[in-house]
């Protein structure tokens, strides 16, 4: 009988002994269940969808999971938004019995221990990644910075699609490596296909939640291609891309669909028929024209150029984030941004690159963040753009998690497996430059960061000097920590938190809470 292969973890230090990854999955699934259950009652904001830390998308998500459990057309019908969150939302509405539309409100308490639960089993399953692309020290590494990461609590308290997509990322990870390593000869090649067109199933999903995993679709696939050659390379491909078909399809032929009646109802209103090909949303070129150009400052902004000369009708539609379609700036920033936006780029190199480096200021962010519900030791200071997530003032923490991301990405450079997370790290680069630089996009990476930060932690770890004990039974010595961490953090519930929070005001004197705005802890 053949061998099986087993997968080659580069740098792998020596460790102890550890419990069963198994047993510490689940141990590390509890724990990082427990904070995200507790976060929202440590800030007091069990009553409500946001928090004051991130608002993100949760409103358009929730009247679109809304609208799917009604039977009702949603945002007109045109996709704006990517369909995977909003169909796993409603899901679970219909098993809560929530129909908003109709009378039964969503309990946004019940709606937060279901997305606590989902970050749970992402920090879980990162873990296990860990273990698996890096060796058992990573893997306690991960769990246990995981479990207690504020941005990411913060990410698993909000019902928003990034907690969801930064699942499937690990998904499409964890199978992607049963294809590298653990696959046997002797159980033949149908085995293997399956695997395949089971990943392009997970890959195309995951790309439903958040578009931009088109990119790493196609990374994948190449991938792919390369850890085959030699042994039929074409029919790998061609499994995995017929999963991707599988799972992309049916939303593109709806969006299809959709988008033709918009025109057809339309047609005497709109300068001209949107276009219909959207796999997942139709709003990409939009988003790239309003990311770039003269006025753009890096994130999403309603100031573009062309919406100088609209109408005051128009823009109160802007500034309330909607979109009139019948506007021909609009309309043409919706069909032609993609041009528009490159074009700007061409004629001002200087004023792109200046852009370019301030998204990706923006996105680092969140290697500023601490742990526990406090931030420690960041603290909860410091500003909350639009729709994103905290980016705090301190940059205490900054400066060691980006050296120990650099390590980890270059200790691992020379894993094929560990190429997938350079795939994903690709991802989240063209996302970011092409498009807005968002702290809670980089969040919902977060799981790919934590494996090449850990890796370089697990080295660090076996060149210190430790207790004897700690030295014999790391798992055990990282599980008493997080259970450790996590009593005391239940402890600390009955303090009273707070922040203030300064920014635009509208008419009523109120801070615009879809506006860039300060806060402070106290």
């Amino acid at each position: 009988m053949a061998k099986r292969r087993r997968l080659a973890r580069p740098h792998q230090s020596q460790v102890g002994i550890v419990p069963p990854v198994w047993a510490f999955c689940l141990i590390t699934a509890g724990v990082a269940t427990v904070m995200r259950l507790c976060f929202p009652i440590a800030w007091g904001e069990q009553e409500t969808l946001a928090s004051a830390f991130l608002a993100g998308d949760v409103r358009a998500y929730h009247d679109y999971a809304a609208h799917v459990v009604a039977g009702r057309r949603f945002d007109n019908g045109v996709p704006f938004h990517p369909p995977g969150w909003a169909f796993v939302l409603a899901g679970f509405f219909r098993l809560a019995g929530f129909d908003p539309l109709n009378g039964s409100p969503a309990d946004p308490a019940i709606l937060k221990a279901f997305v606590s639960a989902l970050s749970g089993a992402t920090v879980a399953l990162t873990a296990l990644l860990a273990n698996r692309v890096a060796g058992c020290g990573a893997m306690l590494a991960t769990g246990a910075w995981g479990s207690v990461h504020f941005g990411h609590m913060t990410l698993g308290t909000v019902p928003s699609n990034e907690t969801l997509f930064g699942l499937a990322v690990v998904v499409v990870l964890l199978v992607a490596l049963r294809l590298h390593g653990e696959t046997s000869p002797a159980a033949g090649r149908s085995r293997e296909y399956g695997v395949a067109a089971l990943l392009g199933l997970a890959a195309g999903a995951a790309a439903l939640v958040r578009a931009e995993f088109l990119a790493s679709c196609v990374l994948i696939g190449a991938w792919l291609w390369w850890i085959r050659k030699g042994t039929m390379p074409l029919r790998f491909v061609s499994a995995y891309v017929l999963g991707v078909l599988v799972a992309l399809v049916p939303a593109t032929a709806s969006n299809w669909r959709n988008i033709s009646a918009f025109n057809e109802r339309n047609a005497a209103n709109l300068p001209g028929p949107l276009p219909r090909f959207a796999p997942v949303t139709s709003y990409g070129a939009f988003n790239f024209a309003i990311a770039n150009h003269q006025q753009s400052d890096g994130g999403p902004n309603n100031d573009h150029p062309l919406f100088e000369t609209a109408s005051p009708e128009e823009q109160q539609l802007l500034a309330d984030g909607g979109l009139n379609l019948a506007a021909p700036s609009v309309h043409r920033l919706y069909v032609d941004g993609y041009r528009i936006g490159l074009a700007w780029m061409v004629r001002n190199p200087t004023d792109a690159a200046a852009r370019l480096i301030e998204k990706a200021r923006r996105t680092l962010g969140v290697l500023a963040h601490g742990v526990l519900f406090d931030n420690f030791p960041a603290g909860v200071d410091g500003t909350r753009r639009r729709v994103d997530l905290l980016d705090p003032q301190s940059r205490v923490l900054w400066p060691v998690s980006l050296a120990l991301l650099a390590a980890g990405m270059w200790m691992l450079r020379s894993g094929p497996a560990a190429w997938l997370l350079y795939a994903a790290m690709t991802t989240l680069a063209l996302s970011t430059l092409g498009f807005f630089g968002y702290v809670r996009l980089s969040a919902a990476y977060l799981p790919v960061i934590w494996v090449f930060q850990s890796a370089a932690v697990s080295a660090l770890a076996a060149t210190l000097p430790m207790p004897r004990a700690v030295r014999r039974q790391p798992g055990l010595a990282v599980v008493v920590l997080m259970i450790a961490l996590v009593s005391l953090s239940v402890g600390s519930l009955g303090l009273t938190r707070g922040v203030d929070i300064d920014g635009p005001r509208g008419a009523d004197g109120q801070v615009i809470v879809d506006e860039t705005v300060r806060i402070s802890g106290r």
